[in-house]
């Protein structure tokens, strides 16, 4: 019951009846402790610390569900903007009216995006998931940070997708690659970043 510690311990089966546990549950456990760090790294023991990590453990979940599934669930997504309006109403990582900016744009933009795409392609190139996280991370890092965390979101997509064909995956342009694993971690660095610009 112990994170990762029992893991180890069990050789990665199960105690009961020896079945194989999957590593993706200590790679999580492994996320959460990180984010935790990081978080504690850059704002320290304070409420705006607290307020990173919870984000981050949230960013987690979303990026290994959208990894496994395709989808960034609404009820994960959805609280998580006017939660992050509501942290920086308190003035903890950007002025109120950069976060308010930040959420409209970062829909709105990848919105464009994606109805461009569909009209150019005649495919869907990103969801409304990719879109609601886009307000998620001007929510919380205002409008100034969103570049940034889709630039991250960006390389940390193609690093995995130039990973998977070095493995011998068959990627082309027609595979469906999830964008929401990269951007989540990108929205969790503009978070960090935050901090270390002001």
């Amino acid at each position: 019951m112990v994170p990762i510690v029992s893991y180890l311990l069990q050789r990665g089966r199960c105690s009961a009846c020896s079945v194989k546990i999957s590593p993706r549950y200590p790679l999580v456990e492994f996320a959460g402790i990180g984010v935790a760090g990081a978080a504690y790294l850059i704002f320290g023991a304070t409420l705006a610390g607290l307020f990173a990590a919870a984000l981050g453990w949230c960013l987690v979940a979303l990026a290994v569900i959208d990894w496994e599934t395709g989808f960034l669930p609404d009820m994960l997504t959805l609280p998580l903007i006017p939660l992050g309006l509501a942290v920086n109403l308190g003035g903890y990582f950007v002025p109120t009216a950069d976060a308010f900016i930040g959420a409209a744009a970062g829909y709105l933009v990848f919105r464009l995006i994606s109805a461009a795409f569909q009209w150019l392609r005649g495919v869907e190139g990103l969801g409304q998931g990719d879109a609601k996280l886009a307000a998620v991370i001007g929510a919380w890092s205002g409008w100034q940070f969103l570049p940034v965390a889709v630039l991250a979101g960006s390389i940390v997509t193609l690093l995995a997708v130039l990973s998977a064909r070095i493995m011998g995956k068959t990627i082309n342009a027609k595979t469906e690659i999830p964008f929401g694993p990269g951007l989540c971690a990108g929205a969790f660095l503009a978070v960090l970043l935050v901090n270390t610009a002001s």
